[in-house]
């Protein structure tokens, strides 16, 4: 399991030397070079590009892509067109086309239903993200998704996908 950046960056200062005069930790050459090359590694890796589609000013995402990075299992269903994903602590159903789905046995209304789109399941990106049990953060091109683990992920949103599934 990889560290978070905000984890890294804290080792790397306390791991340095204490300064009485400074009444603090003094971090060396050495801590702060691996800080910012640390940092730029962060801010120069490619977003996983993610297709998407928008209907009544909802941003739907495909399903799987951010299911599998929160290490679930996804189960497709055609003959009552619904999705499932589980994982050891979550269990969530979404119906195509149906205006609620479940999370954990608890019924949630979506603000847009789920869509079967080019072969592929789409829901809006807040809901999916937060009965995932994660944190959505927007940028101008891109959006990162925190875990619960605090592991950050950026995605970018690639092609956009008809409506005309």
């Amino acid at each position: 399991m990889r560290a978070s950046p905000q984890s890294c960056v804290f080792d790397l200062v306390a791991a340095d030397s204490y300064d009485a005069n400074m009444h603090g930790f003094r971090p060396s050459v050495t801590a702060i070079a691996a800080t910012l090359l640390l940092l730029i590694e962060l801010v120069a890796a490619d977003p996983t590009p993610l297709q998407w589609a928008m209907e009544d000013g909802r941003l739907l995402v495909e399903v799987r892509p951010i299911a599998q990075w929160f290490d679930m299992e996804t189960e497709w269903y055609p003959a009552t067109r619904a999705v499932v994903l589980t994982s050891s602590r979550r269990l969530i159903v979404l119906q195509i086309d149906f205006p609620k789905a479940w999370v954990d046995g608890t019924e949630q209304p979506l603000e847009v239903p789920a869509r079967f789109l080019g072969g592929r399941v789409y829901v809006p990106l807040r809901f999916l993200v937060e009965a995932l049990g994660g944190q959505i953060g927007y940028h101008n091109t891109y959006f990162d998704i925190t875990r619960g683990d605090e592991q950050i992920r950026r995605f970018r949103l690639e092609a956009k996908v008809s409506s005309e599934g």
